[in-house]
């Protein structure tokens, strides 16, 4: 039953770790093109 509860934890942390990766990721690379827009624009003037 311990072991059962300690794989369950283990999954829900592995989880909620993808999850927070991921949605850095896509945070950071939608940051990257606003920023990379801002320079292009700034270039242009």
């Amino acid at each position: 039953m311990k072991d059962k509860t300690f794989i369950t934890i283990l999954a829900i942390v592995m989880v909620i770790g993808i999850g927070v990766t991921v949605g850095l990721m896509i945070h950071g690379y939608q940051l990257w093109q606003q920023i990379s827009i801002v320079e292009m624009i700034a270039n242009w003037g």
